[in-house]
């Protein structure tokens, strides 16, 4: 069975370009925040 897909091209505005990288940017800071207390409680001995 061939698998079907669609692309879409995204064509962003500057503002957009902007807010994108904001955006991933913090999603970043907020992965790396968990990470390091889930090891905090991890290394506690507490259940994280």
């Amino acid at each position: 069975m061939p698998t079907l897909a669609h692309k879409i091209r995204l064509d962003p505005t500057p503002d957009q370009i902007r807010f994108f990288k904001q955006a991933a940017g913090t999603a970043r800071f907020v992965w790396n925040w968990a990470l390091a207390e889930w090891n905090r409680q991890y290394d506690a001995g507490q259940k994280p």
